[in-house]
């Protein structure tokens, strides 16, 4: 099985894990402490807990997570993006963490131009999640449209971001400075080298 390589720090997307026996997605700050409560709901509700159920949860997490991220996994393979979904309370936590510090930031945006390059790029990467969070993108992107003010005609095909559980339909629009300044380590070292983003905070571009 799959295990975290650096369990002190936040994977993207942070510790979250579907349990279908459950039915509901289960979300904590640590591993130990997400691996406690799926363990002690299950008991409550008198279901079975695995054998070596704590392994069972953190190889689920790594599924979704690239190879710098994860110990156990040939390194030298290209790891395709997994399609497990990613909860949509995630995506609009983080989207709204990232939206909120940019409004106080001053709200600069590129342009037009500029923001749709940027999601001619997402489109094209792997981590634009398609997936079961996104059935409910849809629903998402009025809510983006009036903290950004900002369309793309790329809308319908940008998802979620699976570096940064940021939704891609608002990301696109901020200006280089708080690109930089909103982009953790964790999230840059799971971005690929073709996205905008890591290019921004690399000084690439």
């Amino acid at each position: 099985m799959l295990t975290i390589k650096r369990k002190h720090e936040s994977p993207p997307g942070g510790y979250w894990y579907h349990d279908d026996a459950l039915a509901m997605d289960l979300m904590a700050n640590t591993l130990n402490q997400l691996i406690e409560k799926a363990t002690g709901l299950r008991k409550l509700n008198d279901l079975e807990v695995p054998e070596g159920f704590g392994a069972i949860i953190e190889d689920a997490i790594c599924q979704h997570l690239p190879n710098s991220f994860v110990v156990g996994r040939d390194e030298t393979a290209q790891h395709q993006w997994a399609k497990a979904y990613m909860p949509l309370s995630v995506v609009k936590v983080a989207t709204e963490i990232f939206l909120t510090g940019w409004r106080n930031s001053g709200r600069h945006v590129v342009s037009v131009e500029e923001a749709d390059r940027r999601a001619d790029v997402c489109i094209a990467c792997d981590g634009n999640r398609v997936n079961k969070a996104c059935l409910g993108c849809r629903g998402l992107i009025s809510w983006v449209r009036q903290w950004t003010q900002r369309k793309s005609t790329r809308d319908d095909a940008l998802l979620v971001c699976n570096a940064c559980a940021i939704m891609n339909a608002a990301h696109i629009h901020a200006d280089e400075k708080w690109t930089r300044r909103s982009t953790n380590a964790e999230s840059l070292a799971a971005m690929p080298e073709t996205c905008w983003k890591k290019q921004i905070c690399k000084g690439v571009q």
